[in-house]
Order: structure tokens, then sequence, then C-alpha cells
């Protein structure tokens, strides 16, 4: 997973979609209607949220201090205690301030790994490092400090982290390349299965062709044997660009071989592959954009069947469910088992794999848009969803805090929402089609109704009713003899409220 650089200026905070009660009894409700906890007392001053990480009922939250300015960073342990979050464990850097310690944090099973991209080695040059801690009883006990040999300066390395199976990822997206391409990048594996008890030695992954500042290993995720890889462009590009790429470990040596590039059709766009995730089923590659005028949306390319013999599937592209908002979706990706949630300026959204595909089940947004701006960092697992974002008020970044709520509440209260609304639109049939389908929607009450068609880029391609329509039952016909083959999305807005469905058209 990623951590995105921002201005160490700036506190965020973080949404923790969790429970009704907080951690110490402290309970504020905003105007958006989300419960809302404070920053630590300790992280004022720094970037409060700077990466997160979850596993089980544990959570662990970093504020990175100001490296310019040498401030240290921390990293907090959040442990669910019934219905409350409580304080538990504080990681401090074992290296010196202005480290950029908790720029990224990763966490599975009995490991821990907190990245300081901007600690010096011994010759006094910022390479980065990463300590890696072991659950021992009830505490964390920092065990192997890592960092490879021959970093360059300035290589980052620690800036992306990824852990599963005893297995961890690390991004240094600022090496230079084996022939010295500047800021080429490079990604390391450490296996701590394969010599329990011994220090685990680094593994190079690398591409065959690096390009001059494509920045590999920008982002990182890994689960089980494969793992996720993504480049990130600055500047001019000398070959190659915007690539993403999945590795395999073979069981012979332990080391990571490219198996996949996984490739975005049409013009490729700087931000592909700014954050990237895999499950079992599916390596997910997002491409946030900021909208103009309607018509530049981003969205998550989802890329299955890697793990069969028939070998990688046509991509799956995710939207977001209101073409006309959520900017920069896409911005922040994360998976756990069978869920995704996909984060964007406006919210965040959850979907589920079912029948072979991503299907969106639940968004999590305030209830007046606007009210919060979400920054790109998204965790989630079975239970709960996290997100970071900061109220876009006056002082907003001068009062960062953490939201919460439980996954199938974010699901609950979207539902209520719905029933609210006074309005129902049905699914497209038949979908697929080829060239006309019936969209049906109904009203509880007589009002303005705007229905729209978009295609995956968010460009408006027809109006199928756009006026006061009385209470009842409703037809529209869509007809796209005109358009090519894919997917189109069809939004209605009656009054304040929006929804939107998918359909297909295969000519």
């Amino acid at each position: 997973m990623l951590v995105q650089d921002y201005p160490s200026t700036i506190t965020l905070g973080i949404l923790l979609l969790l429970t009704p009660n907080i951690a110490h009894g402290q309970q504020n409700i905003n105007s958006n209607g989300l419960n809302h906890i404070p920053p630590h007392e300790m992280a004022e001053g720094k970037l409060w949220g700077a990466s997160i990480a979850q596993m089980d009922d544990t959570l662990f939250i970093s504020a990175t201090g100001d490296v310019e300015e040498g401030e240290p960073g921390l990293v907090w342990e959040m442990v669910l205690n019934g219905d409350s979050w409580e304080y538990g464990q504080m990681f401090e850097s074992p290296a010196s301030p202005g480290d950029g310690f908790g720029h990224a944090v990763a966490v599975a099973d009995s490991i821990l790994v907190i990245g300081a991209p901007f600690a010096e080695n011994e010759d006094g040059d910022v390479t980065g490092k990463v300590f890696l801690y072991l659950k021992e009883e009830e505490d964390w006990k920092l065990e192997y400090e890592l960092s490879p040999e021959n970093l360059y300066d300035g290589a980052r390395f620690g800036h992306s982290l990824a852990a599963d199976s005893g297995r961890v990822i690390v991004g240094a997206p600022d090496q230079q390349g084996y022939d010295e391409l500047e800021n080429a990048g490079s990604a390391y594996g450490f296996d701590l299965t394969r010599n329990p008890g011994e220090k685990p030695e680094a593994s190079n992954i690398n591409v065959s062709m690096p390009s001059s500042n494509e920045h590999f290993g920008h982002a990182v995720d890994i689960k089980g044997g494969w793992a996720i890889i993504s480049t990130f462009e600055s500047g001019m590009v000398v070959g190659p660009r915007n690539r993403v790429f999945l590795f395999d470990q073979s069981e012979v040596n332990g080391g990571w071989y490219r198996r996949e590039y996984l490739t975005k059709s049409g013009d490729n766009w700087p931000q592909y592959g700014t954050d990237v995730a895999i499950s079992r089923e599916s390596a997910l590659v997002g491409f946030p954009r900021e909208q103009v005028d309607g018509s530049q949306v981003g969205g998550v390319y989802s890329f299955s069947g890697f793990q069969s013999s028939e070998g990688i599937n046509e991509p799956e592209i995710l939207t977001p469910a209101h073409p006309q908002g959520f900017m920069n979706y896409g911005s922040g990706v994360a998976v756990s088992s069978e869920i995704l949630a996909v984060s964007s300026n406006d919210g965040v959204e959850i979907y589920n794999w079912l029948d072979n595909a991503w299907s969106r089940t639940a968004i999590f947004e305030p209830q007046i848009a606007g009210e919060i701006s979400f920054t790109g960092r998204v965790a989630v697992n079975d239970h709960f969803v996290v997100a970071s974002g900061v109220p876009n008020t006056e002082d907003g970044y001068n009062n960062p805090g953490i939201y919460w709520q439980r996954l199938d509440e974010v699901t609950s209260a979207q539902k209520k929402r719905q029933m609210t609304t006074g309005f129902e639109l049905e699914k497209a049939y038949p979908n697929p089609f080829n060239p006309t389908t019936v969209i049906q929607y109904s009203l509880s009450n007589a009002d303005y109704v705007r229905l729209e068609v978009f295609d995956l880029l968010g460009r408006k391609v027809d109006i199928l009713a756009d006026g006061i329509k009385p209470a009842g039952e409703h037809t529209a016909v869509f007809n796209g003899t005109q358009l090519t083959s894919g997917v189109y999305i069809y939004t209605i807005k009656v009054g304040n409220s929006i929804m939107t469905e998918k359909m297909t058209m295969i000519k």
C-alpha cells in the first residue's frame, strides 16, 4: 500500500468508520453526523494520520513530524475494547528525529513494519530505513532494522510498505537503477519464513528495463505469494511510463519474478498506479483524476485471472456512483478478503466480490456533500473501513480527528438514506443489451427528475429525463446505436438525492 506525500506543515485527521462509542469517553458529533475523536495530544503540530494500518480489532495511526525541522514521528496502537477504542503501545523512531518515521505502516499476523524514508545510513546519506516489530505476548518488540546495501542517497527506502504471511515488501521509489538511472526506483522483499529467528535478507525486486524518473516502488501490496508494485512518473520519463507489475515468489529460492504487466487502455495518465492493492481474486490499480466539467473521472482497474493458467482477463473498470462528484476516485485502494474500499475526495465506496466481479454495496460520505475532504489514505478489513480526511471549515486543517463506524452500519446508513429519498431506480433490462435497453424508476411524490447516461470517462452521452415527473412508475428507453460496445453509467437525480447503476452494451 501507499502513503502519499503531503506538506509537512499541514495536520491531517483520520476518518475511522467504526462503532458508536469512543475511547476514553470522548464523543463529539460534527454537523456531518459522524462520530469524532480528536488527535492524540502528543500529535499536536505533526502530520496526524500520515499512515493507517489495520488488523482485526487493532488500528495503527502515525503522526510524522516535519522532516526539514527535524521533528520526530510517532505511531500509536489502538485496540478495540468492547465498543470503545483505547490507546495502546506508542512507537518512537529508533533512528533520529526528522527521519519521517511513520510515513508508511503495515501490519499482518505478528509482524508490524514502520517506514522512515528519510533516515540516514552510517555514512550520513539519506537512504531510508524500515523497522520490523514482532508481537510477543501483549507488546510489540523491535526485532530488526531493515536497510539493504547499495542504497543511493535519497532512495526513500520505506516510502511504501506491505506485509502478509511472514513476508514484507518495501518500496524505494527514488532509488537509482542498476545502470544509475535517476529515480528509477526499486522494491525489496523480506521473507521471515525462510530462516525463522534470523534477520531476513533483502531480495531485490525490479524490472528488466527501468526508466529514468518512473519511481518504481511508489505503491506496493502483497497477498500470499503475489506482489503488485506500481511506478509513478516524475518529470520527463525516458522509456515506458505509468507501469504496474505483478510478481510471484518462487518456492525454489524465495526470489520474486515478474509475471504480468498491467496496462491501461488508451493514453497513459500520470496518476495510473497512485495506489494499488491485491486480493486472492484480483489486482487493483487506482488512477485518480481531478474532475473537469464532469468530463474526467478517476477509477480503479481490476485485473482478475492472474492465478490461472489461462492468463489475465480484460480489466473491469470501477467508477464512482456519482459521475459528477467523487474527484480523485481511486486515490486510495485497499482490499481485505472479499471487501474492497476505494477512496476519493468526496467519500469512500465499498465493494464486495460477487459472481467473479466487484459489486458496490455501500458508500460512506458526509450527510452534506463537501463537508469533508478525504485524503486518499484508506484501509479495510472484514469489520471496519478506515479513511483519512479533514473537515472543510475555516480551521479545518487545525481541527483533525477520527470518525468511525462499522461496515454493516455504513451499509445500513446508506439503505436508510435510500429509503428516505422518495424514489427507486431499477436495473436496466435487458443488460447486457444491443442496442436498446429499458430503465425504470418510481417516485413517491411529484418531483424534478434528471436521468442521464455517461461513459466510463464521465462524458455525458444522453439525457433520458429532464423535468417535473408525477408520482408513480416511469420508463425510459436508452438507444446506443451510435455508441461503441462497453460499460455505461446511468444516474438519476431527484431533488438533492442521486442513485447510479451500470449497464453493458455488446454489439
